[in-house]
């Protein structure tokens, strides 16, 4: 993890367009790396995790600090109902594996793999 940031905002519902737009939230960047990196690619993907308040409960939790090293399946923090987490990676880097509806355990189910070049 190479970077974390708060930024201060409002508290509305996290599902709402506008909600994730001005609610408060925290950014986690990491340095991630393609396991299968292109000639000449040294495989490093700038990945963000966003992690927005919601109406309910306006409190993210964030258990990791720049400098730690995190794995997949590590656990990040924990988010309180009505929050929401958006993952930001650049086009064509990764493929989403979950859909809206579906159902996610943190730390258990993989939400996007690295498309292989």
């Amino acid at each position: 993890m190479v970077a974390r940031r708060q930024e201060p905002g409002r508290a509305l519902p996290a599902f709402l367009v506008a909600g994730a737009g001005e609610n408060a939230r925290q950014l986690l960047g990491f340095n991630a790396r393609m396991p299968h990196p292109s000639p000449g690619n040294d495989g490093a993907v700038p990945i963000v995790v966003v992690q927005i308040v919601g109406f309910l409960v306006r409190r993210i939790v964030t258990w990791r600090w720049p400098g730690e090293t995190v794995r997949a399946g590590d656990r990040l923090g924990m988010l309180r109902f009505g929050s929401r987490t958006d993952l930001l990676a650049p086009a064509g880097t990764v493929e989403v594996l979950v859909r809206p509806g579906n159902r996610v355990v943190g730390g258990i189910t993989p939400v996007a793999r690295f498309i292989r070049h």
